[in-house]
């Protein structure tokens, strides 16, 4: 089975390379598992906030990225490719390293500005034989 992380803001850029990888699937006849991965930072300095505030946070994305995958698996004709999601608190960056470390991908799908984030860990990707692939903007 093929496994692609794709990182997710909701940008009209993160939104158009979730659907350019998702159109290049199309014909494959490989298993292929899409993994949708939002990343949220709580920012807000006082305690008595911050954990409600990180609970709302988690509720949005994670409301956000279901109705992302039921769109995407409406708009998908290859039952082959199957869209999970996962919402985390923390830097794109230290998110994406510990999903690469702990988990089998081989394709790491970005925007030219993730990219920019996530340059540091080229390294990484190279050792556990994940690609890297960029979508134009």
């Amino acid at each position: 089975m093929k496994r692609i992380l794709i990182p997710t803001d909701f940008s009209s850029d993160s939104l158009d390379n979730i659907r350019n990888i998702l159109n290049s699937l199309k014909d494959t006849r490989d298993v292929t598992e899409i993994l949708l991965l939002n990343t949220y930072i709580v920012q807000q300095t006082d305690p008595n906030l911050v954990i409600g505030l990180n609970d709302k946070m988690k509720l949005e994305s994670k409301s956000n990225l279901e109705k992302l995958r039921l769109e995407l698996l409406e708009n998908s004709s290859n039952a082959l490719v199957s869209v999970a999601t996962a919402s985390h608190l923390g830097s794109l960056k230290n998110v994406v390293m510990q999903f690469i470390q702990k988990e089998n991908f081989e394709q790491l799908a970005v925007t030219k500005e993730q990219e920019l984030e996530l340059k540091s860990i080229k390294e990484l990707l190279r050792s556990k034989s994940c690609s890297l692939t960029v979508h134009p903007v």
